[in-house]
């Protein structure tokens, strides 16, 4: 007999249990919305694929899948959220905190259509670290707004990635007349806490910048920074930020400045 899907619980998903596809809608009186769990998700437990939506200016919380942290192969859900006019969103697509031991991250987009000043925030996987051979979600940020918003786009952590863990192919597509900032760590095999950032101007360049923190050990490596950026119909594919970490601490930051690829 197929085992029946665990409904929203306050509690952990535990043992192979996986979540319902929900749709959740908020409003001023409901701001904080759960996918699946509102503690964390253990031993190869699965969040369900939920929608969330609100009706109402107000400031919301979205965790996709679990308030606290994935664990152990846990995977998350297939999430989608909307960002809403006049409004602060938040959305965690898969973990409030942190996530570790071979988890994965779902596949999770975040759209924010014809609004005006609305501030959106997306953490694609976790709002914490990644370790352990986490694994991120290849996430979508998607906005087509009016002037007055903000975007930040986490493409997989908000905290530092570590112990092999991998970020998945993200795709960032800010706004014209928005603050478009998206950060992203593909890969770090160096430094602790790499960071890259990437701010858009309507003008003809795209600056992407990038900052490192004092690392706790220097070791050879490279920083990676691959990442897809779009902006309308101009598109910016794949870049790749690489160099040399021979010193992590002797690039504490840098700039560089590149065309736009038209398609």
């Amino acid at each position: 007999m197929p085992k029946k899907p665990t409904e929203i619980t306050p509690g952990d998903l535990i043992g192979r249990q996986f979540g319902s596809d929900d749709d959740l809608a908020g409003d001023p009186t409901a701001t904080i919305l759960i996918g699946d769990a509102g503690g964390s998700l253990f031993n190869f437990s699965k969040g369900g694929n939920d929608a969330f939506g609100a009706l109402g200016a107000s400031t919301y919380t979205f965790y996709g899948d679990a308030v606290g942290s994935l664990f152990n192969s846990s995977q998350g859900g297939d999430d989608t959220f909307k960002g809403l006019s006049m409004s602060e969103v938040t959305a965690y697509g898969d973990a409030g905190a942190d996530m570790s031991n071979h988890s994965k991250g779902g596949n999770d987009t975040f759209e924010a259509i014809g609004g005006r000043q609305e501030t959106n925030t997306f953490f694609g996987d976790a709002g914490g670290t990644m370790s352990s051979q986490a694994q991120g979600g290849n996430d979508i940020f998607i906005s087509m707004t009016a002037q007055g918003a903000t975007h930040t786009f986490y493409g997989d952590a908000g905290g530092d990635m570590s112990n092999r863990s991998t970020g998945g192919d993200d795709t960032f597509q800010g706004s014209r007349q928005a603050n478009n900032i998206f950060l992203a760590i593909r890969e770090a095999t160096c430094c602790t806490t790499p960071r890259a950032e990437t701010t858009h101007s309507p003008h003809e360049t795209t600056r992407i910048t990038y900052s490192m923190a004092t690392p706790r050990v220097t070791c050879p490596g490279t920083l990676e920074v691959a990442m897809t950026f779009s902006l309308g119909r101009e598109t910016l594919h794949k870049l790749s930020l690489v160099m040399p970490a021979a010193a992590c601490t002797a690039i504490p930051k840098g700039a560089m400045t590149v065309s736009r690829v038209r398609v």
